[in-house]
Parts: structure tokens; C-alpha cells; sequence
């Protein structure tokens, strides 16, 4: 083995790279600290974030189970109002005849049309689809005040969506041997609701 060089052996001088190696070390330290702490938090990070979208999916799926009784509720509703049954120009004329009748007016004195019932385009949702008909009325009124309770008398009915699209009055030149004073002409969308085709192929 060959004997340590003079510098070498100057201890001032083996202090001094004793005092860089220690640096050295002090800095690769320092630099596994950093990266070790950024990994750190990076991973806590990620796992709050991961909570936090477990959190928001567990809250909607919270929110969906409470939404279901009311809607199975409504559903239930409208099925026992015939709002599911097949589209029946001739049924839906009753329920109106029933609703004049319950306003005191004679609906032989009525012309009630409905137009062909037709589906309503949808967005491509597996429901149930939207089956669209207007209701076209006319008939006399004794006065003004008449009007609104038949209108509202008629968009009460349970078995389809009723809304009145709007109402033209006219004064008769002569009031009818009733006392008629007013002609009126009212157009109502009328809307019911029918099962998807998968439903209905069953």
C-alpha cells in the first residue's frame, strides 16, 4: 500500500473535503427531502380529490334514493288517472261533457273536437312518451264570468294534461232562447302519456 500523499496527510486539508463530502450529502438529502415531501403531496392531493368525488357520487346517489318514493308516488298517481291508457279521443270527450255538465252548461249546446292524437317527439329518453291532441270548443255563455271556472273546471281533469291555449268571445247579435249572450271558441293542448314502445311490445 502505498503511504498517503503530504497534502493528504495535512490534516487541514483532509478537514476541508471532509467539510465537501458532508455538503454533498447534505444537499443529496436535502434534495430526497423535497422530492419526497412533493410526492407526499401529491398523494394526499390525489386522495382528496378521489374523496371528494366519492363524496359527491354518494350524495347524488343519497339524493336519487329520497327522490324515489315521491316519484313512484306521482307515477302511481297518474296511472290510477288513466294518464297511461292508450290515446281515446271518444273517452277524453266524455271527462269534457262531464266537466261542462259540472259547470251547468248543456253540452248539447257544445261542439267538442279533438284533433289525432300524435307522439311528441322526445330526446331519446326511455320513458314514457308524450301523446299530444288539441281540444277545439265552442259553445254560448251567458256572460264573461262564465268562462274562467270551465276553463279551470277543464284543466282540473285527472286523466290528461290540460292547458288552455287561449279563448275567443264574440257577442251574439240576438241572446239565444237560453239568454246567451256570448259565442265562445277555446282551443286546450291535451296531453296524456303512453309506456315506450319496449313496454308496450310486452
Amino acid at each position: 500500500m502505498s503511504a498517503p500523499s503530504p497534502a493528504m496527510a495535512d490534516p487541514r486539508t483532509r478537514a476541508a473535503l471532509a467539510a465537501v463530502v458532508l455538503a454533498g450529502a447534505g444537499a443529496a438529502l436535502l434534495w430526497w427531502a423535497d422530492t419526497a415531501r412533493a410526492d407526499a403531496q401529491q398523494a394526499l392531493a390525489q386522495t382528496r380529490s378521489e374523496l371528494a368525488r366519492s363524496e359527491a357520487v354518494l350524495a347524488a346517489a343519497q339524493q336519487h334514493e329520497a327522490a324515489l318514493p315521491p316519484a313512484l308516488a306521482r307515477w302511481q298517481a297518474l296511472e290510477a288517472a288513466g294518464m297511461f291508457a292508450a290515446p281515446d279521443p271518444a273517452r277524453w270527450r266524455q271527462s269534457a261533457v262531464l266537466a261542462l255538465q259540472r259547470q251547468d252548461i248543456d253540452p248539447a249546446l257544445a261542439d267538442l273536437r279533438f284533433t289525432t292524437p300524435q307522439l311528441v317527439p322526445s330526446a331519446g329518453a326511455a320513458g314514457p312518451e308524450v301523446v299530444a291532441s288539441t281540444l277545439r270548443l265552442q259553445l254560448p255563455l251567458r256572460h264573461e264570468g262564465r268562462l274562467p271556472p270551465l276553463v279551470a273546471a277543464l284543466e282540473a281533469l285527472p286523466e290528461a294534461v290540460v292547458a288552455a291555449r287561449g279563448c275567443l268571445l264574440e257577442r251574439l247579435p240576438q241572446p239565444s232562447t237560453r239568454h246567451e249572450h256570448l259565442h265562445v271558441e277555446c282551443e286546450f293542448a291535451w296531453l296524456t302519456l303512453t309506456p315506450p314502445p319496449a313496454a308496450r311490445s310486452r
